[in-house]
């Protein structure tokens, strides 16, 4: 059999039989890093991104610039710095379709609601910072449509521990100790789900499509927003968090055009205009309130 396993912060494609050819001791490694990749895939992910660059850098005959980086050049890249960031309450993640964006949120995602280990190979190889955990947290994970929703849950299924989605781990039953009945998520309903993790934490699943009320009424500790989520949601989510303390965050994994039947989105869209237009002004990214400031402006209806 050929795995594909992460070591050093780097991917390896090894195979069996070339490991048994290898010192007892080498082999032993790599049989735990296969068993970790297998039950606990968070455990060894490797973030991956725009690499770390103190000059500014432009692509499409300056249609797109990027902007020195604003994090340590130990982090290496920007996947590592969205991971490290423990203080924003919005995090923007921008990228073309198909490299990655809703991994990265969801790693962020959940490295913030699970128990973590300092000794996992994300934090003892990677740049990741280790962040003891603070108890059991509700986190919304939400997408504009239901097939979509159905495809990030799939990545929270990829990376989260076997142990904390038990029965809703993929092919459960396949391991030793793996009892009881697999049990499906399914959103063919249009109805939002939730399920609790091993830990207590619980993921509540919403799509935009539902009507204001299903954003309303609920206690929460932070978000994963698939694509751009509207206005009145995102107020939605907030009233959500007012409860929770100084930190619910909220992160946006999104592509940059406009979204078939959403005119709302791209660079039409309040997120380009009110959120990635602040930030890239000096004067308010060292101001983050007046970032709130102007959502609840968006929102109230107000010119």
């Amino acid at each position: 059999m050929i795995h594909k396993i992460p070591v050093m912060g780097e991917w390896v494609i090894i195979s069996d039989e070339f490991i048994a050819t290898l010192p007892t001791g080498t082999q032993e490694f790599y049989h735990r890093r296969i068993h970790e990749m297998t039950f606990n895939p968070i455990s060894c992910f490797l973030a991956h991104g725009l690499s770390w660059s103190d000059k500014v850098r432009s692509v499409a005959n300056g249609k797109l610039v990027f902007y020195p980086s604003q994090y340590p050049k130990e982090w290496k890249n920007d996947g590592y710095a969205i991971l490290n960031d423990w203080k924003s309450d919005i995090v923007l993640v921008t990228a073309p379709n198909q490299t990655g964006k809703s991994f990265i949120g969801t790693a962020f995602s959940i490295l913030r609601i699970i128990p973590t280990d300092e000794n996992w190979p994300i934090f003892v190889e990677t740049p990741t910072i280790y962040h003891e955990w603070t108890g059991p947290k509700t986190w919304i994970v939400a997408s504009y449509s239901w097939d979509n929703v159905a495809t990030v849950w799939k990545r929270y299924q990829e990376l989260l521990p076997r142990s904390e989605l038990g029965p809703f781990a993929p092919m459960w039953g396949k391991y030793e100790g793996e009892n009881g009945r697999a049990r499906e998520l399914s959103f063919r309903d249009h109805q939002g789900k939730a399920i609790t993790l091993a830990c207590g934490s619980r993921i509540k699943f919403l799509c935009y499509i539902q009507q204001q009320m299903h954003w309303e009424g609920f206690d929460g500790d932070g978000a994963h927003a698939d694509e751009q989520i509207p206005i009145d949601k995102m107020t939605g989510l907030q009233r959500a968090f007012t409860t929770r303390g100084d930190y619910t965050p909220i992160i946006m994994t999104l592509t940059g055009h406009v979204l078939e039947d959403r005119p709302d989105t791209g660079a039409a869209g309040w997120i380009k205009k009110v959120l990635w237009d602040a930030v890239r002004d000096e004067s308010i990214k060292e101001h983050a309130d007046v970032v709130e400031q102007r959502i609840a402006h968006i929102a109230s209806g107000e010119s």
